[in-house]
């Protein structure tokens, strides 16, 4: 990290950024890990590029890129709301992994990363990891709060939005836009 708080490179494609975005104190960390009948390269392209993310999540509105590995995000929520968070890589390893963390006053502090191994029949393994710090702390009743906003617990929304990336990658058809 440079004295004036930018990003500074680490190695080829390899960015690294200050401090996470949560306070592991409170955070939960959850990981979920998926198989995909796709190359590990395609995977990771499709992800790679953010503001296309929207066709394959039905819950995610947009995504814009801000320049300098900062992007604006925007959910919709049961209940017509929406949430919206600002985020900055924190690394990036071509191919294999893609690090971000919440940055300024998000409506929810997380930092994550999603992992892609190559299997040995040409398959991927996504391993998606996320340190969540729940409004209220982590003993604020966590699963109940999330799962009023979101209609699940954080494992359940994840997994399944896990399910559909996977469903819409192998079967080529990502979600039509509805907006």
């Amino acid at each position: 990290m440079s004295d004036h708080g930018q990003i500074e490179p680490r190695a080829p494609g390899e960015i690294v950024s200050a401090a996470a975005t949560v306070d592991a104190r409170n955070a939960i960390k959850i990981e979920e890990l998926i198989t995909i009948d796709r190359p590990r390269d395609e995977l990771f392209q499709i992800w790679r590029n953010f503001e296309r993310l929207p066709s394959y999540a039905d819950d995610l509105e947009s995504v814009t890129a801000l320049g300098d590995g900062r992007t604006h995000w925007v959910a919709r929520v049961p209940g017509g709301k929406r949430i919206e968070w600002d985020s900055e890589m924190i690394n990036e390893i071509p191919g294999e992994l893609i690090a971000w963390k919440t940055v300024g006053n998000p409506d929810v502090a997380h930092a994550g990363s999603v992992h892609f191994r190559e299997t040995p029949r040409g398959a991927t393994e996504v391993r998606v990891i996320v340190d969540y710090e729940p409004p209220g702390g982590r003993l604020s009743g966590l699963v109940h709060a999330f799962t009023k906003v979101f209609g699940q617990s954080p494992e359940q929304k994840i997994r399944a939005d896990l399910e559909k990336f996977k469903e819409r990658v192998e079967s080529g058809r990502p979600r039509l836009a509805d907006r």
